[in-house]
């Protein structure tokens, strides 16, 4: 008795598992619906696929809006799904061809994605969700991503936009193209991980990790948050946009445009490209945390809309200047004698401008002094006097002494020298000035005269 009803137990398991093991395709070629039994061998499975089933969807098949397909199996997309039905995985869910559904699709299980394309307006991958990316595939569109998304071969994301709390992290090659990323999303582009942008892709990501390298190839790249722990190349005519925190410890290479109004950029960084401070043509701040170089290929680019707003460059610790400034004024602002503009700050700054590309129809003074740049309107051109500020210190470099030659039509008021560190060290009123108590190194020297002011810098041998 006991032998036989263990047999009829085998046989009983033995049946279940042949009829949960189907293989069910869709073959055929023409634009058909789910539904249509005749396109299904060898036979129709239903809207549900049972576990352990397999569903090859090898042909074109439209989910229409009524269709609900539930899979506790395998679905194999090989061809096209597309229409407005959803899909509902709580397996797994091979895409190795065409998923353009209109409708909802939820993944709870594992979702592969092999040479697929993925075009969804709406695709859900909860928390329990998996989705790995190989060969070359494309994800377009919405993204909701609440679990884990993995690309270990070369992924397009055309115009997506990925939202939720949960993780994407690239090993293989992924190209940004037009996308953004939400404020939750954490992204991880690992060391052996390559990440270029196209178009305008803007990352809200609090947790953007580049150990890479990420490339700004076309467009611009917005980032709120961003920690480089590799390397950040901004291509030639593109723009890297900081609009709020890099925090960088790797390798930021800018032969484009750096701009933004952010709160941090860290790490010592020489910068061969442009900055331009602020959100043209709104104008605003950027904030160095560390050492900044402006090399001699580098343009500072630097808009004027009034006196109390203008861009600027502030750094907590040194900066090098070289290169060139380049200033412009907007929405019509018509600066006056006497207006000034400080638009550099820093614990100390060391070198100046190569070249200055300033506003016409101005008189214009850059004050260098150890801790400032400043623009000073003297006076403009339509007055006649412009020229009159003119200051020469011979001889420079000096001993004991040197002196201060005015033109004819301004006369001396006073003069200040500070050393390196922004210290007044002597103030006088005659233009033969002894300095034989000041030790020898580099000074700035202020002269104040009837018709306005500048700085010179002067070394003392």
């Amino acid at each position: 008795m006991k032998k036989t009803t263990l047999n009829l137990l085998l046989l009983l398991l033995f049946t279940v598992t042949t009829q949960a093991q189907t293989t069910y395709t869709y073959s055929y070629s023409e634009f058909g619906d789910w539904t249509e039994t005749a396109n299904w061998s060898p036979s129709y499975p239903g809207t549900t696929i049972n576990s352990g089933d397999i569903v090859n969807v090898d042909g074109d098949v439209e989910l229409n809006n009524s269709d609900n397909i539930i899979n506790y199996g395998t679905l194999n997309v090989n061809g096209i799904i597309f229409g407005s039905g959803t899909i509902s995985n709580y397996d797994t869910l091979n895409v190795n061809g065409y998923l353009n559904s209109s409708g909802t699709i939820s993944n709870h299980g594992t979702c592969n994605v092999n040479n697929g394309d993925i075009t969804v307006p709406s695709f859900i991958n909860l928390s329990v969700g998996t989705i790995s990316v190989t060969g070359i595939s494309t994800l377009r569109y919405g993204i909701t991503n609440d679990g884990t998304i993995n690309n270990y071969g070369t992924v397009s994301t055309g115009g997506l936009t990925l939202n939720g709390s949960g993780t994407f992290t690239n090993i293989g090659v992924i190209e940004l193209i037009n996308t953004n990323i939400d404020a939750n999303q954490t992204f991880i582009n690992t060391s052996s991980g390559t990440c270029n942008t196209r178009g305008l892709s803007q990352n809200y990501s609090y947790s953007f990790t580049n150990d890479g390298t990420l490339t700004v190839l076309v467009g611009t790249f917005e980032s709120v948050h961003c920690t480089n722990n590799g390397t950040i190349t901004v291509n030639n005519t593109t723009t890297y946009k900081n609009t709020s925190e890099l925090f960088n410890t790797g390798t930021f290479n800018n032969n484009g445009t750096l701009t933004g109004v952010n709160t941090h950029h860290t790490g010592n960084f020489s910068n061969a490209g442009i900055l331009s401070p602020g959100n043209s043509p709104t104008p605003g701040p950027y904030v160095f945390i560390n050492d900044y170089t402006h090399e001699s290929s580098a343009t500072l680019i630097t808009e004027l809309e009034s006196t109390s707003n203008y861009d600027t460059v502030f750094s907590y610790e040194a900066i090098t200047l070289g290169g060139t400034l380049d200033v412009s004024l907007l929405n019509g602002f018509t600066p006056a004698a006497g207006d000034s503009f400080t638009i550099i700050t820093a614990s100390s700054i060391t070198g100046t401008f190569d070249t200055a590309n300033l506003p016409s129809g101005y008189n214009w003074n850059i004050n260098y002094t150890p801790t400032n740049v400043i623009l000073e309107i003297v006076t403009t051109l339509s007055n006649p006097d412009f020229n009159l500020v003119n200051v020469a210190l011979y001889p420079n470099p000096a001993k004991n002494q040197f002196t201060i030659q005015l033109n004819n039509t301004s006369t001396l008021v006073k003069v200040n020298i500070y050393n390196m560190l922004g210290q007044a060290v002597l103030t006088t009123k005659e233009t033969n000035i002894n300095t034989s108590k000041l030790t020898s190194g580099s000074y700035f020297v202020e002269v104040i005269t009837s018709k306005g002011k500048v700085t010179k810098k002067l070394i003392l041998e």
